[in-house]
């Protein structure tokens, strides 16, 4: 039970002189462990169970990973686990400061130019690390720790070395009959290609290979036309491997000046101005279908590159979108109109239906504080009088005004908001009869007695996973994927037990994929759902040059308005019962905090190179206060 009777009764009568608080207000005392909290969790066996994450008690160096690394500052945290009961000693100094399950770091400065020797001992048992600054590891001291590699996630070693990659890894545009192909394969393999039926032998250089290929006689005189894949084939002493190219190649002549582009991804975000600005434009959905801009600056078969190495292709509207999230046309380009107009109004949302031709791509801008909702489709025009009562019933809009620009690019749909509220959130989406369906989500409310999240369903993310193990700088051998996951499977008992239904974005069996998990992964579920929240767990890091036995505390993001009260309010919570401190809350354009159908967070529950905030993510209260965090912030904010 999540309160026993006794202390239900105490916490529904205070809860009842609760309800004309502010959401943002300190909550009753009802609890002598953790105050100021709305109940007395005193279920932790129940919750939590056996998902902490034990901590290992035998002397082990852990960061760095290989008993010789290099240190590009010249300072460094050499961190791993220790027997608590037993002094530490580096260097023959006793190592103070230590967590108290064993975890430790040491912060050594002004490291000499070459080799640093670092000896570690605990009664018998010694580690070295040699550190080397300035100068190259030799190759043959690049040993890994022996207890990380019997501890440590083998999933994090696949696909590392001699890998391939076939061209081109994301569809593109070509403007000549005599294309380029490449792919990288082991050096002095036989590898040929073919696309759109014509085959030829690459050659190679090292492990890259490359040839021309001319197309001319499957375009002919045709201005527009996919050339489809690209299929590789190489032959590798008596192994034979056949891979076929993730993008698709589209040839357009030089004297075409539209190419239409369609989103394949359940969500593509388009940035402003240029690759490398993070501002956001728009949160695209699957079938949104754009104008490209096929200058040179717009979109080449080179693609434009962001200082990651992503390939990112620009809209003739305005903004950029990475070319892996969506796939090029060959058919023209044709003017959306938007002809007709219901509204359905439901119990949990309300939805304007627009009659249309064409999935038009959108940019979308929230404003809460002037009470307006704008969404501007692209090369698409609309009738502007909607008729009289079209939104007679709806609790949430007030009017709606559509204006066309006058060049015929746009279509504006300013909507008024009638109760701000109540206003939860938004998302767009499209029927196979090419409607556009803008839903308009309220806000949920609250059940009575143990299980008021009845009407809920929040999305849990645990960052990272599979291939992925995020942040990897630990003082022992558990990585970030499996903090997060274990953490999200006891908040997912939390809310679970409070009546919530939950859809997490990955579990274990997701730990089988070769690869990450995807952002259309993590996505899709929620999308159909449209859960109430989207919380996205992960433990934070930075670069090993900093001492971390004084580097601690939680930080918030979040990206739309409707998201900012409630990243206020659990970075409250959680710096409460963690007793840590609260960095910052911010708004910020990562991916996972992109949800707008709802409030959507980022929570860095602490940093993983420190030990006692490492040792206290892995712990049974560590986790639990951060799944009674969670569940107060919903609580508080909902009431």
């Amino acid at each position: 039970m999540l309160l026993t009777a006794k202390k239900k009764k105490r916490a529904l009568v205070l809860l009842s002189a609760m309800f004309c608080a502010l959401a943002s207000s300190v909550v009753v005392s009802v609890s002598a462990v953790y105050p100021d909290t709305i109940f007395d969790y005193d279920d932790i066996d129940d919750i939590v169970g056996d998902l902490a994450l034990p901590i290992t008690k035998k002397l082990c160096i852990n960061c760095p990973e290989s008993s010789s690394a290099s240190s590009p500052a010249s300072s460094y945290f050499i961190s791993g686990t220790a027997n608590p009961k037993k002094k530490l000693y580096m260097n023959g100094v006793e190592v103070k400061n230590r967590a108290k399950n064993g975890c430790f770091g040491v912060f050594v400065e002004n490291l000499a130019s070459g080799k640093n020797v670092f000896v570690f001992r605990q009664g018998k048992v010694e580690k070295t690390v040699n550190l080397y600054y300035g100068v190259a590891v030799p190759a043959s001291k690049v040993i890994k720790n022996e207890e990380a590699e019997v501890n440590g996630d083998p999933s994090v070693l696949k696909n590392q070395g001699a890998g391939k990659s076939a061209w081109p890894s994301a569809d593109v545009l070509v403007r000549e009959k005599e294309i380029n192909v490449s792919c990288t394969a082991p050096a002095g393999a036989d590898v040929t290609a073919e696309v759109a039926g014509e085959k030829v032998d690459l050659v190679g250089n090292g492990n890259s290979f490359s040839a021309t290929v001319d197309v001319s006689d499957y375009i002919g005189s045709r201005r527009r036309r996919s050339l489809g894949n690209v299929k590789y084939k190489i032959v590798s002493g008596e192994k034979v491997e056949e891979i076929k190219s993730v993008g698709r190649v589209l040839y357009a002549d030089p004297s075409v000046e539209k190419v239409v582009a369609r989103v394949k991804s359940v969500l593509g975000s388009v940035l402003k101005d240029h690759p490398g600005d993070y501002d956001l434009l728009a949160r695209l959905k699957a079938g949104s279908e754009f104008v490209v801009d096929v200058s040179p600056s717009g979109y080449s078969s080179d693609g434009d590159v962001m200082p990651a190495g992503a390939r990112y292709t620009k809209l003739a509207s305005g903004g950029y979108i990475r070319s892996e999230d969506v796939e090029l046309l060959s058919g023209k380009p044709k003017e959306g109109k938007c002809t007709g107009f219901s509204f359905k109004v439901g119990t949990k949302t309300e939805k304007l239906v627009i009659k249309s031709n064409r999935k038009s791509a959108f940019l979308a801008k929230l404003d809460l504080e002037n009470g307006e909702f704008k969404i501007t489709f692209e090369n698409t025009q609309s009738k502007t009088n909607v008729g009289d009562g079209l939104l007679r019933k709806s609790k949430l809009v007030e009017s709606l005004k559509i204006t066309n620009d006058e060049g015929g690019k746009t279509s504006t749909f300013l909507f008024k908001l009638k109760n701000v509220k109540n206003f939860w959130g938004f998302n767009v989406e499209y029927t196979k009869n090419n409607e556009i369906v803008i839903f308009f989500k309220k806000k949920p409310k609250l059940t009575g007695g143990e299980r008021p999240f009845e009407n809920l369903t929040i999305t849990l993310d645990p960052g990272h996973g599979a291939n992925d193990p995020g942040a990897v700088e630990t003082p022992d051998v558990h990585k970030e994927k499996h903090i997060n996951l274990a953490t999200a499977k006891v908040v997912r008992n939390r809310l679970e037990a409070m009546g919530a239904k939950v859809i997490m974005t990955r579990d274990d069996k997701d730990e089988e994929i070769d690869g990450k998990v995807s952002w259309d992964t993590r996505f899709a579920e929620s999308e159909k759902k449209k859960p109430d929240f989207y919380i996205s767990l992960h433990a934070n890091s930075s670069s090993p040059d900093k001492d971390y036995n004084k580097v601690n505390g939680l930080e918030v993001y979040y990206h739309f308005p409707q998201s900012r009260a409630f990243a206020e309010l659990l970075g409250e919570n959680t710096t409460k019962y963690g007793k840590k401190k609260l960095r910052k809350v911010e708004s910020a354009t990562y991916g996972i905090v992109l949800s707008t159908y709802s409030p959507a967070v980022l929570l860095e529950m602490g940093f993983l190179p420190c030990p006692k905030e490492y040792e206290k993510m892995c712990s049974k209260s560590g986790m639990f206060d951060i799944a009674n965090a969670i569940a107060d912030s919903i609580y508080t904010f909902l009431e």
